[in-house]
């Protein structure tokens, strides 16, 4: 009989063949010994030609895979399978859109051996683009990340706002097997919002968490305008699902500004309904925007300066404006939906 793998890799795709291929390569050049990790790929009832892909792969036992065919019940029930038929102490999560760095497993085991209490682990992903109006972001958003070999971790306890719970992506998610089934997996009722919740449960109960910065994946965005609103519309939704479960009677403002230039948990305090707003770029713009037509010799001037501000600091005229495009328009999608989703709630996430 085989080893038991140290780690399992839990991948659900549904229809996405394309971007499937290259996750699953990605996951097969892993560094990490072939018999410490396996790879478990739950196909969500996919009518794409991915069932014949998945039965066509040949690995040679690098790693071990087992790939499961279930009838479409969602991304979540997918994700809580997976979790039935690991093996591993640490289970992994990783979308079908993902690229794993090769060393991307090593470096999650390394981080939970440095720490017995440590029941999560994870990272933020980097964003990436294969359409012409975004791609030229692919190289800026990589210059600023750490070094391969500089491991740099951050300890996350207690209380915090979504936006400190941000590192923890959930296609770069990593938690003890065994705790992840005694807080009670995802939650099926939050949508696409199961990590951030899973994660809200697991503090509340005392839990460790460990942001590694390294740790690097990257994530490809939707390929079209309509795709993206959907997707960022559907996490605006369900953040606001997470105001009525977790900040119901609480008053909380952060600031999420420049990806990362400003990144700051500014207060949260009791008050009578649940109350959360979060400053971003795009609310910026639109706030120099009903200042501009107060005032419009301040509000453009203002507006132009921000604008200057960004070119002078990337250097990269098409770069700057692919980011500005997108930030403002991921955010405002995230926006509208938080706001519809708060209306249906009734609390106020804006």
């Amino acid at each position: 009989m085989a080893d038991k793998p140290v780690i399992s890799v839990i991948i659900v795709t549904y229809n996405r063949l394309g971007v499937l291929r290259g996750c699953m390569e990605s996951l097969r050049v892993q560094t990490m010994p072939k018999g410490k990790y396996e790879v478990i790929v739950v196909d969500d009832g996919s009518t794409d030609g991915t069932k014949e892909y998945l039965n066509s792969l040949d690995w040679g036992g690098k790693p071990n895979v087992d790939i499961y065919f279930n009838e479409h019940k969602g991304y979540v029930v997918a994700r809580n399978f997976g979790v039935e038929k690991a093996r591993g102490k640490y289970v992994s999560f990783t979308d079908d859109d993902c690229i794993p760095e090769p060393k991307w497993l090593e470096k999650v085991v390394e981080t939970f051996e440095m720490d017995e209490e440590l029941g999560v682990v994870g990272a933020v992903t980097t964003v990436a683009f294969k359409n012409t109006l975004f791609s030229s972001l692919n190289t800026e958003l990589r210059k600023n990340q750490p070094a391969d070999d500089k491991m740099e971790v951050e300890i996350i306890e207690g209380e915090t706002g979504f936006i400190g719970l941000k590192p923890f992506s959930g296609c770069n998610l990593h938690i003890k097997r065994d705790i992840f089934l005694e807080i009670g997996g995802f939650d099926l009722s939050i949508g696409p919002a199961e990590d951030l919740d899973f994660l809200y449960r697991y503090l509340n109960t005392g839990g460790k968490t460990a942001h590694r910065k390294d740790l690097r994946v990257d994530h490809y965005e939707r390929d079209d305008l309509k795709s993206m609103f959907k997707r960022w519309f559907t996490f605006g939704k369900c953040d606001s699902e997470m105001v009525n479960r977790y900040l119901r009677s609480k008053l909380s403002i952060e600031v999420n500004i420049f990806h990362g230039i400003l990144n700051y948990h500014f207060i949260n305090i009791p008050f009578p309904i649940g109350v959360y707003f979060q400053l971003n770029i795009f609310k910026v713009f639109l706030l120099l925007g009903l200042l501009a037509w107060a005032s419009p010799q301040l509000g453009l001037t203002l507006i132009a300066g921000l604008v200057a501000a960004f070119f002078i600091k990337q250097r990269n005229p098409k770069a700057t404006l692919s980011f500005l495009f997108y930030s403002i328009y991921f955010e405002a999608s995230y926006t509208i939906g938080a706001f519809w989703g708060a209306l249906r709630k009734g609390v106020i996430c804006i």
